[in-house]
């Protein structure tokens, strides 16, 4: 995280903020009177978007040093996919990438290595929203060659979402060939191309 905010409140005090930026792992807290039931709200950001939120409820003394330790959950989800493209794969592959999106967000990864077992994170993702799934392969001259969809995906916040794509290539799996030129005889051959 690169920044945070904390508020501090109880019911015979007025709330007190106080904002943290980058390079701030102790945060210290002046000038909150000591009584019973302070309660504070921790958020932490990076780059300006909510990754944990967490709070607790204490009494802090004048005789003694106070610390609060606060259980932050977080505000994202992972989702993971895997994608296998056969050792045969009749196209050689030239990229591939991961897309998530819905209406206010757009989440796109590489797989962590290329090779024939493709696999795919996303760390950061916004939880409890719904999204559009699209996994690309483009074959080495820049074509689209196969492609996984889901219209919907469910992403649960906090939780880790992994799924295993179908791959579907985009070109012909199937090519035939008539010939005609004797009306008696018709040649007829099949090219199995994937």
């Amino acid at each position: 995280t690169d920044s945070a905010s904390v508020i501090v409140s109880a019911p015979d005090m007025d709330p007190k903020q106080f904002q943290f930026g980058k390079g701030v792992d102790v945060y210290s807290l002046p000038e909150i009177s000591a009584g019973l039931k302070r309660h504070f709200n921790i958020e932490l950001y990076r780059q300006g978007r909510l990754l944990y939120v967490g709070s607790a409820e204490t009494t802090l003394y004048t005789d003694r040093k106070n610390s609060v330790f606060l259980h932050c959950i977080p505000q994202f989800s992972r989702v993971s996919a895997s994608v296998h493209v056969p050792s045969d794969f009749p196209r050689k592959v030239g990229r591939t990438e991961l897309k998530l999106w819905n209406d206010k967000d757009t989440l796109v990864t590489a797989p962590d290595l290329p090779g024939e077992f493709l696999n795919f994170h996303l760390e950061e993702t916004p939880g409890n929203k719904n999204y559009h799934l699209l996994f690309s392969l483009w074959d080495d001259t820049g074509s689209l060659a196969a492609k996984s969809v889901k219209d919907t995906l469910w992403v649960p916040m906090g939780q880790s979402v992994t799924m295993n794509l179908p791959l579907v290539t985009t070109f012909s799996q199937l090519q035939m060939n008539m010939v005609t030129t004797d009306p008696q005889q018709t040649n007829v051959s099949f090219n199995f191309p994937a």
